[in-house]
């Protein structure tokens, strides 16, 4: 049998159909096989007649089952029908016979309506139970999506005391790398004063008056990224891409000759002159870079390549390593998730935090190397409007 619809004991497959099919012929059956019996029957076989008047009992009640308390009027009455030409054979007898006889038809009756009217009630209330099962099912569905967004909710509860707790180390650190630097900066300097433009030794200060400005931009990125969510400042000193390139790409060369790596640079002609953030870029750029020397193998190649699409620089470090694994790939950007051994879980959060400041994105993806391949993708000369606003925001009024 299909579900039950509360008011009536049919079946769903048969009211929705146009009759209720072979069960109500099969009945109906029974009731004339059984009406024919009592007529061909004689009379003086009372065991026989007594036996077809238990017997039509079971379509009364079957149809009271099957189709409620219409099902079991119906069938009663049919009953009655066809017990009538049986209770006229006694109707020229005593009326203590006649009415022994007639006592079977308001049985017939009463069956049908109490079977009937018990298997409607009994529908109505699968009807009931099924309706509090689907608002049970919808409510634990509900609670299941609830429970689903207070456990990310408490995660990045948790998440947030980690970034509460690293704004205050920070703090605490801050002064004493910023000051070493300051130091440091000043001594280069000096050493720079008594080397002349054409000296050999010369590119060699500039680098590194260069990289401690860049070392000093970092941490302000760090404190940024953990006081106010956002990682770089106002001010940026923006340099033509291919510049940004060859400059970052020669500071990975010490960590790729250790693996004996070889380091690739293909700047486009169209993106070759772009004005793009140099430190932020850089900084991006170099941490994309060392990650890579430590995933290839010995011997291995990584590659630097920029072109222009869709209107928008994308500039993409690729190498042949083994790749990001999937289960790693979903949550590389989120900080303190690391899938190196030892790792902070820092350098390619605030990377990410750098190109969304510049109003693009960080995107993990699969090489045609074979390994790994971190894609910047952000508009045409974006971040040197975002470089812009911000310095307005930084700027302005407290």
């Amino acid at each position: 049998m299909g579900e039950w619809k509360a008011g009536s004991g049919i079946p769903d497959e048969e009211r929705d159909g146009a009759s209720p099919g072979w069960r109500v012929a099969l009945l109906a059956v029974t009731v004339l096989v059984v009406g024919v019996l009592h007529m061909v029957t004689p009379s003086s076989f009372i065991f026989w007649h007594t036996l077809y008047r238990r017997v039509i009992y079971l379509p009364i009640v079957i149809g009271g089952i099957w189709f409620g308390l219409r099902g079991g009027l119906a069938f009663s009455l049919m009953a009655t029908v066809a017990f009538i030409p049986h209770l006229w054979r006694f109707s020229g007898q005593s009326a203590a016979v006649f009415l022994n006889e007639a006592l079977e038809i308001p049985l017939y009756i009463g069956a049908g309506f109490l079977v009937g009217w018990i298997a409607d009630r009994e529908a109505r209330l699968r009807r009931r139970y099924q309706e509090i099962s689907r608002k049970l099912e919808k409510s634990y569905e509900r609670l299941h999506r609830e429970s689903a967004m207070l456990i990310e909710l408490e995660e990045q509860l948790a998440q947030s005391r980690k970034m509460s707790a690293l704004g205050e180390l920070s703090a605490s650190i801050a002064h004493e790398i910023k000051n070493p630097l300051a130091s440091i900066r000043g001594t280069v300097e000096i050493i720079a004063d008594e080397f002349g433009p054409d000296h050999p030794k010369r590119r060699f200060a500039d680098i590194l008056l260069k990289e401690t400005g860049r070392l000093a931009a970092a941490v302000s990125n760090v404190l940024s990224y953990a006081r106010r969510g956002r990682a770089g400042g106002g001010g940026e000193r923006l340099e033509p891409l291919s510049a940004v390139v060859e400059r970052t790409v020669a500071l990975a060369a010490g960590e790729a000759k250790r693996k004996r790596a070889r380091i690739e640079s293909f700047v486009s002609s169209e993106t070759s002159a772009m004005p793009v953030p140099a430190d932020r870029l850089g900084q991006v750029l170099l941490n994309l870079l060392l990650n890579a020397c430590e995933a290839v193998a010995e011997g291995g190649y990584i590659r630097v390549k920029s072109w222009l699409e869709q209107g928008g620089l994308r500039l993409e470090v690729a190498d042949d390593g083994p790749g990001i694994p999937e289960e790693i790939r979903k949550d590389m950007f989120r900080p303190f998730k690391s899938g190196k051994p030892g790792g902070t879980g820092l350098g390619l959060a605030i990377s990410a935090r750098m190109v969304s400041a510049c109003g693009g994105e960080l995107v993990a993806g699969e090489s045609d190397l074979g390994g790994a391949a971190l894609r910047i993708v952000m508009p045409e000369a974006g971040c040197a409007g975002t470089a812009g606003r911000e310095s307005g925001k930084e700027a302005g009024p407290a």
